[in-house]
Order: structure tokens, then sequence, then C-alpha cells
């Protein structure tokens, strides 16, 4: 489409991640939906089974109105916006090529789908309730009388609702796409519809009779839908049972497809109504703030921006040496006398190896200002770009949260391995296999997921500390209150407190086991378990002083915008950078094969140990000569 740069229209700005995403979910969904549903169409008309002739009429009908529908979402493409007090409607579809009436005809055709869907399910399970649990009525209530009676109370809820729409979203060319590629802003001009006014009685009533649209329709759909379920159920009810499982499954597949526009579009409708009228009257102070957007400055304390670059790189540098070193001494002969523990380790060292090079990579400070979360990222690598700079700071994001919960799973095993041996095998099954990554996983997708749309990547910030003012680049936050900010929030609090629950409930069970069990192990035993859950322990406590702990107290000055809660922020930005070289110095000075390893290493023998022949802890699976010493 063309580009421009127009001065007097009103920009509304997007990440290119969004873009792509965007772009992927409409290029993906749009012809498999219309591949699919085209099947099921064909497969309709050419079945001839007894049972579906009933059923015929309306699952056709639901099937043209899916293909139309989703016709007209793949031509718009449609994103929404909710910008400068109203709601923003993006068409960068292919409609968009034939102008304006084209997507605003596309717009209401949309919505024409949309509500004749939310209106024809009940009457497709109002049939189902007079066919199953009223037959001997079925002649009465199903006949041209009541065909015409149904689509005049359709068209009655259709028409308003349609009216509103052609006569109160404008189709006006006053908004521009912005966003960064290579450093620069690029300007994309697609059609946008917007909202008239979300002020005027037309709009509360047309909100408020949709709002009765999908109540009426899913009250019918449910209510119907148990009473169909209470009479299959039935001893006295007149059908064999082939037909009632027959009957039932379609019931499934029909309630099925009742839930899922109430999922996919009628609830994210009411929170985008609910976002439309929490955001009234914030338009001047919207403007003001793109209008300043170009001159962001940060005034920080003299010799600050110093004391924290001299920090961030010594504590990263410090960190990839030391992680390297725990590293490669746990892949050395040495270490096999660890058991399992060994690789939980591995999986600790390489994960805050990773996490302090993308420390080194962006150079993190975290800032509160302009009433904003802003972390500014003005190391190496952010100078490649947004989708670069992004990259590195999920990488670094997900490392943050995977070692606490690492450190829960580790304890998890631990006291399995101590407490509840009988049940340790279950570590080894693929089914706890998968189980545990999906635990893992799943929550930092969201997280990543949810950073993508929260964050937005600006060279526009300046810092003036004393009288040197530079630019840097910086990730802020649009909208603290936003959903994906406080997913982001929600997921980090959440899984924080669940793993050091985890990790203090296992602590102390595992102390309390090893204290009472005077015969199943020697003291010795005893005594070298007791100090390796005591450096497990100590790497757990390192990131609640380092990281957690400042994290949530900055986030919860964030949200609350304490006055003083920048000071917070460089305190977490001063100390979360040495959690990986805290970490690696606790291994390789407690772990006697990694100490052993390093001493060696270095050429500082502090002391020299008498090994005496070592025997095997059999609720361990680790050599007790001298592991943790």
């Amino acid at each position: 489409m063309a580009s421009t740069n127009s001065s007097d229209l009103l920009p509304i700005k997007m990440d290119p991640w969004f873009l792509f995403i965007h772009h992927l979910n409409y290029n993906l969904a749009t012809p498999l939906s219309i591949l699919l549903n085209s099947i099921v169409l064909y497969g309709l008309l050419k079945s001839d089974r007894k049972e579906m002739k009933i059923y015929k009429c309306f699952l056709v009908l639901h099937t043209l109105i899916d293909i139309c529908y989703t016709i007209c979402a793949g031509l718009m493409q449609l994103g929404m916006e909710v910008r400068y007090g109203t709601l923003v409607l993006v068409i960068p579809g292919p409609i968009a090529y034939f102008g304006s009436f084209a997507a605003k005809s596309a717009f209401f055709m949309f919505n024409v789908f949309f509500i004749l869907n939310l209106l024809v399910l009940p009457v497709t399970f109002l049939y189902r309730y007079i066919l199953i649990c009223k037959s001997d009525y079925i002649f009465y209530y199903c006949n041209r009388f009541t065909l015409v009676g149904v689509s005049i109370i359709i068209t009655a809820w259709l028409l308003p609702i349609l009216g509103f729409v052609g006569d109160n979203y404008v189709s006006a060319n006053k908004y521009i796409v912005v966003f960064r590629q290579s450093g620069k802003d690029v300007f994309d001009t697609v059609e946008f519809v917007h909202l008239r006014s979300v002020s005027s009685v037309w709009f509360i009533f047309t909100i408020s009779l949709f709002g009765l649209v999908v109540l009426i329709s899913y009250s019918i759909i449910f209510i119907s839908s148990h009473t169909i379920y209470r009479q299959l159920r039935s001893v006295s009810a007149s059908l064999s049972a082939r037909t009632k499982s027959a009957q039932r499954t379609l019931n499934h597949a029909l309630l099925m497809q009742a839930l899922t526009p109430f999922a996919s579009t009628s609830l994210p409708t009411v929170v985008l109504i609910y976002l439309i009228i929490c955001k009234q009257g914030k338009l001047n102070a919207e403007i003001s703030t793109i209008q300043c957007a170009m001159t962001f400055e940060l005034i920080y304390p003299e010799r600050l921006p110093t004391i924290l670059s001299y920090d961030h790189y010594l504590g990263a540098v410090l960190g990839v040496i030391l992680n390297c070193l725990v590293v490669t001494g746990l892949n050395l002969k040495r270490s096999r006398k660890l058991g399992k523990y060994r690789w939980f380790m591995m999986a600790h060292s390489i994960n805050d190896l990773f996490s302090a090079i993308s420390m080194g990579m962006l150079e993190v400070c975290f800032d509160y200002s302009f009433n904003t979360f802003i972390m500014l990222v003005d190391g190496p690598l952010t100078v490649f770009g947004t989708i670069i700079g992004k990259t590195c700071f999920m990488v670094f994001a997900s490392g943050f949260i995977l070692n606490i919960m690492l450190l829960a799973l580790t304890f998890v095993h631990r006291y399995f391995q101590i407490c509840k041996e009988e049940h340790l095998y279950k570590f080894s099954q693929k089914r706890y296999i998968a189980l545990t990554a999906f635990i893992i996983v799943a929550p930092l997708v969201i997280l990543d997921f949810a950073m993508i749309f929260a964050y937005t990547f600006s060279y526009e910030f300046t810092i003036r500390s004393g009288s040197e003012v530079y630019g840097v680049r910086a990730l802020y936050v649009e909208d603290l209150m936003g959903p994906a900010f406080l997913v982001t929030c929600a997921v980090f609090v959440g899984m924080t407190t669940l793993s050091y629950t985890i990790v203090f409930v296992c602590c102390r069970a595992i102390f309390n086991t090893l204290q009472a069990s005077s015969r199943s192990m020697s003291e010795r035993t005893k005594k070298q378990q007791k100090m390796l859950t005591i450096v497990l322990l100590l790497q757990s406590i390192t990131p609640v002083f380092t990281s957690s702990l400042p994290a949530v107290g900055m986030l919860i000055g964030i949200l609350l915008q304490f006055k003083g809660v920048r000071w917070i922020t460089w305190t977490m930005t001063v100390t979360f950078v040495w959690l990986p070289t805290l970490n690696a110095t606790i291994s390789l000075s407690c772990i006697a094969p990694l100490r052993s390893m390093f001493t060696d290493f270095t050429g500082m023998r502090i002391y020299k140990v008498k090994v005496q022949s070592g025997q095997w802890a059999p609720s361990t699976g680790m050599n007790t000569k001298s592991c943790c010493n």
C-alpha cells in the first residue's frame, strides 16, 4: 500500500511482532476454515442418512454462515484498537485495496453473519427440544406460521444492531499505522473504521440489545440442552438405546458449536466494550503523550549511569566465566559421584550461563518514569533492531523465571529421593516427564507471548545525568493496566510464589526425614545430605534477595504508583545481574568435585581431605566419599 508521512493523521503504533502474528493468524485460519467448512457442507449435501435429514437444514445453515463469516474476516483481517477515546478498527486485508466503501461493506456483512450466528443457534436447540421432549406437539409448533414468526423475531433483533453499525461506524482517513523497522518509523496507510461516539443513546441502546441477544440466546441453549440430556437419561423415554446415544452425541456437537462463538467472539466483545467505556475521556491525555513521545528524557543522579554500567558488565562477565567453569566441571569424570543431581546442576548452570550472556547483550536498567515501566536495553545486541532486541529480552526473562522453576523441580526430586523413595521411579516414566515439561514450558510460553504485546521497543529516550545527555534504546509499557502487562505480572508473581512454596515445604520435609531416620542412613550420609540440601537452599535464597524480592516490590510499587519506586528499580538493576555469579560461586565453593576442579585449575589448594573408602547411599544413589564437604 502507499506509504506516507503525513503530520495531520493520528498515529496508531503497532509492533512488527504483532503485525506478523496478526497476518500469520489470518492467513492460516481463513483458508483452513473455508476448506473444512466446504468439506462439511459437501458431506451434508451428499448425505442420505435418515437420522441426519431432520437436522440437515440447520447444519447446512450453520455451515453456510460460518463460510460467509470466514470470507468476510479473511478479506478484512480485522484488527481492533481502543485509542483516542474510541474504538478504531484497522482493516489491512485485501479488501482495503478497493477503498473505504468496500472495507465498510465487508465490515457490515461481517456483523450480519456474526449476529446471525448467535440468533440461529438457539433456534436449533429449541427445535431439538420440541423434537425430543415435546414430540407430540411437533406439528403444532413446527409449521409455516412458526417459521414466519421466528424470522420476524430474528429480523427485529438484527436490524437495530445493523442499523447502528451502518450509521455510527465511520470510514475516514484520519489514522495511520506506525511501526518500527531498522530503527526508522514506517508509515502504512490502511483502511480504518472508527466508532463515531461511545456516549450516544444509540450506542447504549445497541450495546444493551447485543447483551440481551447473548443472554437470551445462551439461556435458551443451556436450558434446552439440560432438558434434552435429562430426557435422554430418562428410562421411560420412548427411544432405543442406540437412538439415545446418537442424540446425545449430536447434542454434544451442537453444544460445542454453541460454546465456540461465546469464547471466541461474545466474551471478548464484552471485554472490549468495557475497555471502551473505561478509556472514554482520555483523548486529550493520549494526544499530549504522543506529542511528547519524541522527547522522553529520564533524569538520573550524577554518576549513577556509570555505576550501573560498571556493575552490570562486571557481574555479567563474572557470571559467564564462573558458569563456564561449573559446566566444564560437571562434564568431568570426577562429577559422576553426584548422581542425578549432576544433571539438575547442569540445567541450572546452563540457564545461568544464558542469563548472564543475555544480560551482557542487553545491559538492562529498570526504571519507572512518565507513569509507566521502562527497561533501558542499551547493550550491544539491541542496535540490530526491534526483533533482535525483543528476542534477547525474552531469553533473559524466560531464564529469570526458569531459574526459580528449576530450583522447585530439584527440591521435588530430592523430596521423593529421600522422603518418598518408593515413588521415585515415576520421574523416569515418559508421561510424568511430559507432564513436568508441560508445567515448565506452558508458563514460559504464556509469559513470552504476553511480553510481545506488553512492551514497545523505542529509540526515542534520552538520559540526563548531570551535564551529560545521551540517547538510549528502551522497552516500555504503553498501558500498565493492559491485559498483556497484567498477564506478565501474574505469571511472574504466581510462579515465584508457587516455586518458593514448593522449595520451603520440600526442604522442611527433607530435614525432618533426615533427622528422624536413625537406622536407614549412616551419620556420614545424613550429614552429606543435609549439606547438599543447604547448598540447594542457598542457591534458592540468592534469587530471593537479588531478583525475586526486588521484582515483586517493583511491580507492587509500579501498579500502586509509589513515589520512591525508582530507587527500587535501580536497586534491582544493581542486584539482579549478580544472580548467575552467586549461584556459580556457591557451586564452586560447596560442591566437592567442583571445588577440587577449581583449586586444581587455579593452583590454589586450600586444604587436603583424607578420603576413606566410600559406601553407596541406597536412598540417594550418590557416592558418600565427598560430594559436599
